[in-house]
């Protein structure tokens, strides 16, 4: 049981983690926009006191509102997530993007044409 219960704290301190990373990237976005909290609520159709709270990881987003915060900053979401994943493990998501950009480039030197 004492060990259900270590895995519940662990899990609940990641997640407050993940949720006060991932409003620390909000606030940086809309700071970087010059909004005001009060203008992104606006534009978002919550208030200010929410998106104070989501910005200071107090409280948990849901998916609709995150995409209308990112839309409204005019940042992807992706980008957040991805930023986010690098963040928490800094070799995974780098590990594959040079994965993917190795692949790319051995493509593109098989279809250039040969000098004759």
């Amino acid at each position: 049981m004492a060990n259900e219960e270590m895995t519940k704290l662990k899990d609940s301190e990641l997640s407050r983690a993940r949720r006060q990373a991932l409003g620390k990237s909000l606030r940086h976005y809309r700071v970087l926009r010059e909004l005001t909290l009060q203008e992104l609520a606006t534009r978002v159709g919550k208030s200010a006191a929410t998106l104070s709270r989501i910005e200071a990881g107090q409280q948990p987003v849901d998916l609709d509102t995150f995409l209308s915060i990112t839309r409204e900053l005019g940042v992807d979401a992706y980008r957040i997530l991805f930023e986010l994943q690098v963040a928490e493990n800094p070799q995974g998501p780098r590990r594959e993007m040079l994965g993917v950009m190795d692949r790319l480039l051995r493509v593109l030197e098989e279809s250039r044409p040969k000098a004759t």
